[in-house]
Protein backbone atom coordinates (compact mmCIF):
# COMPACT_ATOMS: atom_id res chain seq x y z
CA UNK A 1 0.00 0.00 0.00
CA UNK A 2 1.61 3.30 -1.29
CA UNK A 3 -0.72 5.50 0.73
CA UNK A 4 -0.06 5.23 4.87
CA UNK A 5 -2.00 8.22 7.03
CA UNK A 6 -0.54 8.35 10.64
CA UNK A 7 -2.45 9.10 14.16
CA UNK A 8 -0.93 10.38 16.83
CA UNK A 9 -2.97 9.81 20.31
CA UNK A 10 -2.40 8.89 24.18
CA UNK A 11 -3.35 5.73 25.12
CA UNK A 12 -5.00 6.05 28.45
CA UNK A 13 -4.31 2.23 29.90
CA UNK A 14 -2.99 -0.74 28.23
CA UNK A 15 -2.33 -4.30 29.14
CA UNK A 16 1.20 -4.23 27.56
CA UNK A 17 4.39 -3.79 30.10
CA UNK A 18 6.46 -2.25 27.64
CA UNK A 19 4.33 0.62 27.19
CA UNK A 20 3.12 3.02 30.55
CA UNK A 21 0.31 4.72 30.52
CA UNK A 22 -0.98 8.00 28.66
CA UNK A 23 2.70 7.01 26.78
CA UNK A 24 2.74 9.16 23.69
CA UNK A 25 2.77 6.09 20.38
CA UNK A 26 2.38 6.94 17.05
CA UNK A 27 0.98 3.85 14.55
CA UNK A 28 0.36 3.84 10.57
CA UNK A 29 -3.09 3.17 9.50
CA UNK A 30 -3.62 2.64 5.99
CA UNK A 31 -7.24 4.03 5.50
CA UNK A 32 -9.72 5.40 3.00
CA UNK A 33 -7.63 3.17 0.18
CA UNK A 34 -10.26 3.32 -3.01
CA UNK A 35 -10.64 -0.77 -4.15
CA UNK A 36 -11.03 0.70 -7.46
CA UNK A 37 -7.52 1.64 -7.38
CA UNK A 38 -6.09 -0.47 -4.66
CA UNK A 39 -8.57 -3.04 -5.43
CA UNK A 40 -10.71 -4.99 -3.22
CA UNK A 41 -10.38 -8.85 -1.36
CA UNK A 42 -13.24 -9.81 -2.33
CA UNK A 43 -13.91 -11.69 -5.49
CA UNK A 44 -15.52 -9.82 -8.80
CA UNK A 45 -16.82 -11.13 -11.77
CA UNK A 46 -15.00 -10.44 -14.26
CA UNK A 47 -16.48 -8.58 -17.33
CA UNK A 48 -18.37 -11.10 -19.67
CA UNK A 49 -17.18 -13.65 -17.41
CA UNK A 50 -21.43 -14.45 -16.00
CA UNK A 51 -22.02 -16.87 -17.49
CA UNK A 52 -19.20 -19.70 -15.54
CA UNK A 53 -21.08 -18.97 -12.59
CA UNK A 54 -22.36 -22.63 -11.71
CA UNK A 55 -23.52 -21.60 -8.36
CA UNK A 56 -25.60 -19.81 -6.20
CA UNK A 57 -22.73 -19.41 -3.60
CA UNK A 58 -20.30 -18.49 -5.74
CA UNK A 59 -18.76 -15.45 -3.46
CA UNK A 60 -18.62 -13.62 -6.63
CA UNK A 61 -21.95 -12.70 -6.68
CA UNK A 62 -22.99 -13.11 -3.21
CA UNK A 63 -25.10 -10.70 -2.00
CA UNK A 64 -23.12 -9.69 1.40
CA UNK A 65 -20.14 -9.19 -1.38
CA UNK A 66 -19.53 -5.45 -0.62
CA UNK A 67 -19.02 -4.97 -4.26
CA UNK A 68 -22.34 -6.15 -4.73
CA UNK A 69 -24.60 -4.25 -2.41
CA UNK A 70 -25.77 -1.69 -5.17
CA UNK A 71 -27.72 -4.17 -6.56
CA UNK A 72 -29.74 -5.50 -3.93
CA UNK A 73 -33.79 -4.93 -3.60
CA UNK A 74 -34.61 -1.66 -2.46
CA UNK A 75 -30.86 0.05 -3.08
CA UNK A 76 -30.94 3.57 -4.60
CA UNK A 77 -27.93 3.08 -5.90
CA UNK A 78 -29.25 0.40 -8.18
CA UNK A 79 -28.81 3.74 -10.90
CA UNK A 80 -24.74 2.94 -10.84
CA UNK A 81 -25.05 0.25 -12.42
CA UNK A 82 -26.79 1.83 -15.50
CA UNK A 83 -24.89 4.96 -15.65
CA UNK A 84 -21.53 3.76 -14.55
CA UNK A 85 -21.37 6.45 -12.03
CA UNK A 86 -19.26 4.92 -9.02
CA UNK A 87 -18.83 6.94 -6.08
CA UNK A 88 -15.66 6.00 -4.11
CA UNK A 89 -16.28 4.95 -0.89
CA UNK A 90 -19.84 4.96 -1.19
CA UNK A 91 -20.98 2.91 -4.11
CA UNK A 92 -17.47 1.33 -4.41
CA UNK A 93 -15.51 -0.11 -1.05
CA UNK A 94 -12.72 1.61 0.49
CA UNK A 95 -9.98 -0.64 1.65
CA UNK A 96 -8.49 -0.41 5.91
CA UNK A 97 -5.70 -1.81 6.85
CA UNK A 98 -5.02 -1.26 10.53
CA UNK A 99 -2.56 -2.24 13.30
CA UNK A 100 -2.25 -2.43 17.49
CA UNK A 101 -4.24 1.10 18.12
CA UNK A 102 -4.86 2.23 14.71
CA UNK A 103 -8.07 4.25 15.44
CA UNK A 104 -11.04 5.80 13.63
CA UNK A 105 -12.29 9.05 15.01
CA UNK A 106 -15.74 9.84 16.02
CA UNK A 107 -17.64 10.61 13.15
CA UNK A 108 -21.28 10.26 11.19
CA UNK A 109 -20.84 9.13 7.78
CA UNK A 110 -21.67 11.29 4.58
CA UNK A 111 -24.88 12.40 4.55
CA UNK A 112 -26.32 10.52 7.36
CA UNK A 113 -26.10 6.91 5.01
CA UNK A 114 -25.84 3.58 6.79
CA UNK A 115 -22.76 1.62 6.35
CA UNK A 116 -21.46 -1.48 6.07
CA UNK A 117 -18.12 -2.94 7.65
CA UNK A 118 -16.34 -5.96 7.02
CA UNK A 119 -13.27 -7.54 8.48
CA UNK A 120 -11.57 -9.58 6.52
CA UNK A 121 -9.28 -11.14 8.39
CA UNK A 122 -6.62 -10.41 11.18
CA UNK A 123 -6.89 -9.08 15.28
CA UNK A 124 -10.01 -7.75 16.26
CA UNK A 125 -11.81 -4.02 16.56
CA UNK A 126 -13.19 -2.58 19.33
CA UNK A 127 -16.26 0.04 18.10
CA UNK A 128 -18.07 2.81 20.17
CA UNK A 129 -21.77 3.53 18.97
CA UNK A 130 -24.03 6.48 19.80
CA UNK A 131 -27.11 6.19 19.39
CA UNK A 132 -29.14 8.44 16.40
CA UNK A 133 -31.22 10.20 18.93
CA UNK A 134 -28.20 11.70 20.76
CA UNK A 135 -26.29 13.21 18.50
CA UNK A 136 -27.22 16.49 18.79
CA UNK A 137 -25.85 15.89 22.41
CA UNK A 138 -22.52 14.41 21.20
CA UNK A 139 -21.65 17.61 19.35
CA UNK A 140 -22.49 19.78 22.42
CA UNK A 141 -20.50 17.29 24.40
CA UNK A 142 -17.02 17.42 22.06
CA UNK A 143 -17.60 21.31 20.82
CA UNK A 144 -17.37 22.12 24.81
CA UNK A 145 -14.53 19.64 24.89
CA UNK A 146 -12.06 21.13 22.21
CA UNK A 147 -13.78 24.59 22.23
CA UNK A 148 -10.36 26.69 21.59
CA UNK A 149 -9.94 24.69 18.35
CA UNK A 150 -13.73 24.71 16.84
CA UNK A 151 -13.18 28.44 17.21
CA UNK A 152 -10.25 27.99 14.41
CA UNK A 153 -11.70 25.30 12.68
CA UNK A 154 -15.78 24.83 12.83
CA UNK A 155 -15.40 22.05 10.33
CA UNK A 156 -13.49 19.75 12.52
CA UNK A 157 -15.95 17.11 13.15
CA UNK A 158 -16.14 16.46 9.68
CA UNK A 159 -12.08 15.84 9.07
CA UNK A 160 -12.68 13.21 11.54
CA UNK A 161 -9.60 13.44 13.34
CA UNK A 162 -11.01 14.27 17.01
CA UNK A 163 -11.52 11.81 19.52
CA UNK A 164 -13.03 11.83 23.18
CA UNK A 165 -12.93 9.10 26.00
CA UNK A 166 -16.33 7.37 25.97
CA UNK A 167 -16.41 7.92 29.95
CA UNK A 168 -16.33 11.27 29.95
CA UNK A 169 -19.52 11.03 27.67
CA UNK A 170 -20.93 8.37 29.88
CA UNK A 171 -20.81 10.92 32.78
CA UNK A 172 -22.74 14.29 30.64
CA UNK A 173 -25.53 10.83 30.16
CA UNK A 174 -24.78 10.41 26.22
CA UNK A 175 -25.12 6.72 26.16
CA UNK A 176 -22.53 4.73 24.10
CA UNK A 177 -22.47 1.27 23.19
CA UNK A 178 -19.60 -0.74 22.51
CA UNK A 179 -18.47 -4.13 20.82
CA UNK A 180 -15.69 -6.03 18.87
CA UNK A 181 -15.39 -7.20 15.34
CA UNK A 182 -13.90 -10.12 14.91
CA UNK A 183 -12.88 -11.58 11.41
CA UNK A 184 -15.52 -12.83 8.96
CA UNK A 185 -17.92 -10.34 10.95
CA UNK A 186 -19.99 -7.12 9.36
CA UNK A 187 -20.84 -4.44 11.33
CA UNK A 188 -23.59 -1.73 10.31
CA UNK A 189 -24.21 1.34 11.46
CA UNK A 190 -27.33 2.88 10.80
CA UNK A 191 -28.50 6.76 10.00
CA UNK A 192 -26.78 9.80 11.81
CA UNK A 193 -24.92 7.42 14.20
CA UNK A 194 -21.79 8.06 15.80
CA UNK A 195 -18.92 5.79 16.00
CA UNK A 196 -15.13 5.60 16.35
CA UNK A 197 -12.87 2.76 17.24
CA UNK A 198 -9.33 1.00 17.22
CA UNK A 199 -7.60 -1.87 16.25
CA UNK A 200 -5.59 -4.27 18.71
CA UNK A 201 -3.21 -5.79 16.40
CA UNK A 202 -3.08 -5.59 12.37
CA UNK A 203 -6.10 -6.22 10.36
CA UNK A 204 -7.67 -5.61 6.99
CA UNK A 205 -11.55 -4.28 6.48
CA UNK A 206 -13.73 -3.20 3.79
CA UNK A 207 -16.63 -0.70 3.88
CA UNK A 208 -19.10 0.99 1.72
CA UNK A 209 -22.26 3.12 2.00
CA UNK A 210 -26.05 1.79 1.87
CA UNK A 211 -28.95 3.75 0.65
CA UNK A 212 -32.78 2.18 0.77
CA UNK A 213 -35.93 4.45 1.03
CA UNK A 214 -36.06 4.71 4.74
CA UNK A 215 -32.83 6.76 4.71
CA UNK A 216 -34.25 9.28 2.72
CA UNK A 217 -35.38 11.55 5.64
CA UNK A 218 -31.84 10.69 7.33
CA UNK A 219 -30.57 12.20 4.06
CA UNK A 220 -32.51 15.41 3.94
CA UNK A 221 -32.66 16.07 7.36
CA UNK A 222 -28.44 15.73 6.35
CA UNK A 223 -28.42 18.65 3.56
CA UNK A 224 -30.50 20.72 6.15
CA UNK A 225 -28.01 20.17 8.82
CA UNK A 226 -24.94 21.06 6.55
CA UNK A 227 -26.95 24.21 5.35
CA UNK A 228 -27.85 25.54 9.20
CA UNK A 229 -24.33 25.10 10.26
CA UNK A 230 -23.25 27.30 7.24
CA UNK A 231 -22.19 25.01 4.62
CA UNK A 232 -18.87 23.18 6.27
CA UNK A 233 -19.42 20.40 4.81
CA UNK A 234 -20.69 19.42 1.28
CA UNK A 235 -23.05 16.43 0.20
CA UNK A 236 -21.50 13.58 -1.57
CA UNK A 237 -23.55 13.60 -4.25
CA UNK A 238 -26.92 15.78 -5.11
CA UNK A 239 -30.28 14.00 -3.25
CA UNK A 240 -32.09 15.24 -6.10
CA UNK A 241 -30.25 12.91 -8.49
CA UNK A 242 -30.84 9.96 -6.46
CA UNK A 243 -34.39 10.05 -6.60
CA UNK A 244 -34.82 11.73 -10.05
CA UNK A 245 -32.49 8.93 -11.82
CA UNK A 246 -34.47 6.61 -9.80
CA UNK A 247 -38.17 7.55 -10.63
CA UNK A 248 -36.96 7.49 -14.47
CA UNK A 249 -35.88 3.78 -14.11
CA UNK A 250 -38.35 2.69 -11.22
CA UNK A 251 -39.62 -0.47 -13.77
CA UNK A 252 -36.66 -1.29 -14.49
CA UNK A 253 -35.11 -1.54 -10.69
CA UNK A 254 -35.70 -3.86 -7.85
CA UNK A 255 -38.02 -2.22 -5.70
CA UNK A 256 -40.55 -3.22 -3.30
CA UNK A 257 -44.26 -1.56 -4.02
CA UNK A 258 -43.51 -0.10 -0.58
CA UNK A 259 -40.10 1.32 -2.08
CA UNK A 260 -41.55 3.22 -5.16
CA UNK A 261 -44.26 4.68 -3.36
CA UNK A 262 -41.78 6.59 -1.01
CA UNK A 263 -39.70 7.33 -3.97
CA UNK A 264 -42.63 8.63 -5.84
CA UNK A 265 -43.43 10.47 -2.95
CA UNK A 266 -39.73 12.11 -2.42
CA UNK A 267 -40.03 12.80 -6.33
CA UNK A 268 -43.48 15.05 -6.52
CA UNK A 269 -42.01 16.92 -3.39
CA UNK A 270 -38.42 17.83 -5.20
CA UNK A 271 -40.06 18.62 -8.33
CA UNK A 272 -42.94 21.21 -6.46
CA UNK A 273 -40.15 22.78 -4.19
CA UNK A 274 -37.71 23.36 -7.59
CA UNK A 275 -41.01 25.19 -9.19
CA UNK A 276 -41.47 26.96 -6.69
CA UNK A 277 -37.73 28.05 -6.28
CA UNK A 278 -37.53 28.80 -9.55
CA UNK A 279 -40.98 31.23 -9.42
CA UNK A 280 -38.95 32.85 -6.52
CA UNK A 281 -35.79 33.60 -8.64
CA UNK A 282 -37.87 35.32 -11.15
CA UNK A 283 -39.89 37.24 -9.17
CA UNK A 284 -36.70 38.62 -7.17
CA UNK A 285 -35.11 40.35 -11.23
CA UNK A 286 -37.01 41.99 -13.50
CA UNK A 287 -35.12 40.23 -15.92
CA UNK A 288 -34.14 36.35 -16.10
CA UNK A 289 -32.77 34.41 -18.91
CA UNK A 290 -34.03 30.80 -18.74
CA UNK A 291 -31.31 28.58 -20.67
CA UNK A 292 -31.95 24.60 -20.58
CA UNK A 293 -28.72 22.57 -20.79
CA UNK A 294 -27.48 21.34 -23.50
CA UNK A 295 -27.18 17.93 -22.35
CA UNK A 296 -29.55 16.48 -19.98
CA UNK A 297 -27.92 13.47 -19.43
CA UNK A 298 -24.66 16.15 -18.06
CA UNK A 299 -23.16 14.17 -15.12
CA UNK A 300 -24.37 15.24 -11.67
CA UNK A 301 -21.39 16.71 -10.60
CA UNK A 302 -21.13 19.15 -13.29
CA UNK A 303 -22.08 22.44 -11.61
CA UNK A 304 -21.18 23.32 -8.42
CA UNK A 305 -22.75 26.70 -6.27
CA UNK A 306 -19.92 28.61 -5.94
CA UNK A 307 -21.54 30.06 -2.42
CA UNK A 308 -22.76 26.37 -0.49
CA UNK A 309 -20.02 24.39 -2.95
CA UNK A 310 -22.66 21.97 -3.17
CA UNK A 311 -23.60 20.01 -6.79
CA UNK A 312 -26.10 22.04 -8.72
CA UNK A 313 -28.43 19.23 -10.46
CA UNK A 314 -31.67 20.85 -11.53
CA UNK A 315 -31.07 23.84 -12.45
CA UNK A 316 -28.42 26.91 -11.24
CA UNK A 317 -28.14 31.04 -11.54
CA UNK A 318 -24.82 32.35 -13.15
CA UNK A 319 -23.75 35.97 -13.72
CA UNK A 320 -23.23 37.34 -17.30
CA UNK A 321 -20.26 39.57 -15.45
CA UNK A 322 -18.47 37.62 -12.99
CA UNK A 323 -19.33 34.47 -14.08
CA UNK A 324 -19.76 32.59 -10.35
CA UNK A 325 -22.11 30.07 -10.27
CA UNK A 326 -25.05 29.70 -7.37
CA UNK A 327 -28.15 27.17 -6.30
CA UNK A 328 -31.36 28.92 -7.13
CA UNK A 329 -32.27 28.46 -3.39
CA UNK A 330 -29.75 31.38 -2.64
CA UNK A 331 -31.54 33.50 -4.91
CA UNK A 332 -28.53 36.27 -5.05
CA UNK A 333 -25.90 34.48 -6.85
CA UNK A 334 -23.05 37.08 -6.38
CA UNK A 335 -22.56 40.99 -5.28
CA UNK A 336 -22.29 42.71 -9.09
CA UNK A 337 -24.40 45.84 -9.83
CA UNK A 338 -26.86 45.45 -12.48
CA UNK A 339 -25.94 41.60 -12.34
CA UNK A 340 -26.96 39.99 -15.53
CA UNK A 341 -28.70 36.92 -13.89
CA UNK A 342 -29.28 33.59 -16.06
CA UNK A 343 -31.22 30.40 -15.31
CA UNK A 344 -29.56 27.35 -16.24
CA UNK A 345 -32.04 24.45 -16.08
CA UNK A 346 -31.80 20.53 -16.55
CA UNK A 347 -35.41 19.98 -17.23
CA UNK A 348 -37.86 22.44 -18.50
CA UNK A 349 -40.55 23.83 -15.83
CA UNK A 350 -43.08 21.93 -18.23
CA UNK A 351 -41.48 18.68 -18.47
CA UNK A 352 -41.17 18.81 -14.73
CA UNK A 353 -45.02 19.55 -14.90
CA UNK A 354 -45.61 16.69 -16.82
CA UNK A 355 -43.67 14.29 -15.00
CA UNK A 356 -45.24 14.51 -12.03
CA UNK A 357 -48.48 14.20 -12.98
CA UNK A 358 -46.93 10.63 -14.82
CA UNK A 359 -45.66 10.46 -11.19
CA UNK A 360 -48.92 11.07 -9.37
CA UNK A 361 -50.89 8.51 -12.00
CA UNK A 362 -48.53 5.85 -11.13
CA UNK A 363 -48.97 5.97 -7.27
CA UNK A 364 -52.81 5.93 -7.38
CA UNK A 365 -51.79 2.27 -9.63
CA UNK A 366 -49.48 1.22 -6.27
Amino acid sequence: MKTLYVKTFFIWSTSSKKLVKNERVTVEYAADLPSLRYGSAFPKLARGKATDVTSIDDERIHPFNLNNLIHAKDSLFQIIQKRGENISGITAPWVYAGMLFASFCWHVEDMYMYSINYMHKGAAKTWYCIPESHKEAFDDAIKEKHCELFIERPDLLYNIILTMNPLELLKKNIPVYRTEQQPREFIITFPKVYHAGFSHGYNISEAVNIAIPDWIPFGKLALSDYASEGFLKKGSFPFEWIIIENIKRLSEFNFSPQAKKEIAQVYIEIMQKEIKDRKAVQECYSKVAIKQFGDVTTRYDAHICSTCNNYTFLSFLSCGRCKRTGCIQHISVCDCLNVIVSMNVRFSEKNLEDFSHSVQKFLGTL
